[in-house]
């Protein structure tokens, strides 16, 4: 297949920049690497004679990290995929609209889903609203990229960080959407899915057990134990006991 997008690699360590490069070559031929650079002084003087329509972006680098490039440049010309060995930036990944956020070691399969959500951008529009699907088992997550849909029985819990979601399923790592719990909330199938706390909207299908023990508290198929607020304990058991009658 010949390469339709031109991408650079931006990571301090050399190792980081030849296993990425040769990862792409071996298993993601849509995309030709034009240039590498070891810093993000580097790269921002290889963006004044290349124009990549994306840059694999490492965050933890001397100087400047990867996102104080990213405000030291016009973003507007090409997509971001941040690939770092750290969970802790998925947030800052969001608001910086990156594509994807890749983990180290680089998983092949993640990196040829970045690469088919890349191929995607120019014919998605980035969508600022949670959008419910017409099917009751299904929601619609919007990215920067598109969107993706997710089988509601497939969503084990939701967790609330500031404006921004995680949600944990039983198929995916945990996705990050920047729409608070509230808009779930008002979105998912009350029957299924019940807030037993403010930062958590946990889904029926997926308790494993309950323990009115320290306050009270649910175990989750995952193996997660949620504690349940005061208030919501006696409506958390008539809820459960309604969902067990409509099953």
């Amino acid at each position: 297949m010949k390469p339709s997008i031109k991408g650079i690699i931006v990571d301090d360590e050399l190792s980081g920049r030849e296993n990425l490069k040769t990862l792409i070559e071996n298993y993601c031929t849509e995309i030709e690497i034009i240039g590498t650079a070891s810093s993000s002084v580097e790269a921002k003087q290889m963006l004044e004679y290349l124009t990549p329509d994306v840059i694999f972006l490492d965050i933890n680098m001397p100087v400047l990290d990867g996102f104080d490039f990213l405000e030291n440049i016009d973003c507007s010309k090409f997509k971001i995929v941040f690939v770092t060995a750290h969970t802790e930036y998925a947030i800052k990944a969001i608001k910086a609209k990156a594509v994807d956020y890749l983990l180290k070691p680089i998983n092949i399969k993640e990196l040829q889903q970045s690469v088919k959500r890349l191929m995607n951008c120019s014919d998605l529009q980035p969508n600022d609203n949670l959008v419910s699907s017409n099917q009751t088992d299904k929601l619609v997550l919007p990215f920067s990229y598109g969107f993706k849909v997710m089988n509601t029985d497939e969503i084990i819990r939701l967790e609330a960080e500031d404006c921004y979601t995680h949600i944990v399923s039983t198929n995916e790592k945990k996705l990050t959407v920047s729409k608070t719990l509230r808009d779930f909330e008002d979105r998912l199938p009350g029957k299924y899915f019940f807030r037993i706390h403010k930062s958590y909207l946990i889904n029926f299908n997926h308790i494993k057990d309950y323990s009115k023990l320290d306050g009270g508290f649910i175990t989750m198929s995952d193996g997660a134990k949620i504690q349940i607020s005061r208030r919501k304990g006696s409506d958390f058991v008539e809820n459960y006991k309604v969902f067990n009658q409509k099953k």
